[in-house]
């Protein structure tokens, strides 16, 4: 099984036509339909059956649509993980941070580093405390901002960035 067969494989199936895909792809139709008869003799499955002119998913060729699309993102996402590492100037962090902290604490955070590394890209989502661990734990962001920290949480690792002292402003006592 070939990464090309699969980009292609994923190509036709979402344009439902190989000459479509194809042209997308920019090469030869008869490469296309060669590499998906290969993919489907060595799986020795149907992935695609004719539907008047365009061409339908199977069954099994829907669920290994799915794997497959998963598959490939996470591939690209590892090729850009090497990339970053490479030169890490040049890369993107996906930061994760309630509400309240959108005000002040993450532009200074992001103003700073900035200043050292002006051409990392952000991500920002913003999110409560149980969905940004959530990300945190998917990949979804790279890291997260939150209030209270998660002492006993056996899956996240973090530090304390800032303590702040809290005030009760009240009105005077009248007795």
């Amino acid at each position: 099984m070939e990464l090309r067969q699969l980009h292609y494989f994923l190509k036709v199936a979402q344009k439902e036509h190989v000459t479509q895909a194809a042209e997308e792809l920019h090469v030869a139709q008869s490469a296309v339909s060669r590499q998906i008869h290969q993919l489907e003799e060595e799986l020795g499955v149907d992935l695609f059956m004719q539907k008047g002119r365009n061409l339908q998913l199977t069954a099994v060729g829907q669920l290994f649509c799915k794997r497959i699309e998963g598959i490939l993102k996470d591939l690209d996402k590892a090729v850009g993980e090497v990339h970053e590492f490479l030169d890490p100037e040049h890369g993107e962090i996906r930061i994760g941070f309630p509400h309240s902290l959108g005000i002040h604490l993450i532009p200074s955070v992001v103003a700073a580093f900035r200043q050292r590394y002006p051409n990392v890209k952000f991500r920002f989502k913003q999110g409560m405390f149980p969905t940004l661990i959530r990300d945190v734990l998917s990949g979804e962001v790279d890291l997260a901002f939150i209030s209270p920290f998660p002492e006993k949480h056996d899956q996240v690792d973090g530090d304390i960035v800032l303590t702040e002292e809290l005030h009760a402003i009240l009105p005077p006592i009248t007795r």
